[in-house]
């Protein structure tokens, strides 16, 4: 995506997954990915609706261990590889590294928060729930975002069809430019 965005290519981006962030600290499954996301859609001014989807968790398996300092933190299985539930700390570092990186955006860009979790295993009846998260995400990427900025919070489950709809919205109207 990103050299197609490089190239002209891509007229306005719809980021929904963003884990790759948590992977890169922690040294996760998509370690490497991460440590300039963002970078080419901000550079090139195009528009950009992301949201913090997977950034709840990082991701290992047996190439990709799990450092210790995350031992004894929630765990979901998936098949070789399991997610480790990030905590509030993290959150707070996370909305640091992306307000540093959408700072530099050249267009418009448009957060959109889902509060009731960044996953479908991030569901309020599912024992990975961290019900402050999304919060304390939320108001940790707002006290450190640069003015212009706009961030939504969104009552539902980034996997909701409800959030789905906003973020295709979000991006239609911000590519009509209104």
């Amino acid at each position: 995506m990103e050299q197609m965005v490089s190239e002209s290519l891509i007229l306005g981006v719809l980021d929904l997954t963003l884990h790759e962030i948590a992977d890169d600290i922690f040294g996760g499954y998509c370690r490497g990915a991460g440590e300039t996301r963002l970078d080419i859609e901000c550079s090139k001014g195009v528009p950009v609706v992301l949201a913090p989807g997977g950034l709840h968790n990082a991701v290992f398996s047996p190439h990709y261990p799990m450092p210790e300092k995350l031992k004894g933190r929630k765990v979901y299985y998936h098949d070789i590889r399991f997610c480790v539930r990030m905590e509030k700390e993290e959150m707070i570092l996370f909305a640091d590294i992306i307000a540093e990186r959408l700072s530099k955006a050249k267009g418009p860009v448009k957060v959109l928060i889902p509060m009731r979790g960044f996953s479908e295993i991030d569901l309020e009846d599912n024992e990975f729930f961290d019900k402050e998260a999304p919060q304390v995400f939320a108001s940790a990427l707002k006290s450190r975002l640069k003015k212009g900025i706009e961030i939504e919070e969104v009552d539902a489950n980034i996997s909701e069809l409800s959030f789905a709809r906003k973020a295709v919205d979000s991006l239609f109207f911000m590519m009509k430019g209104h």
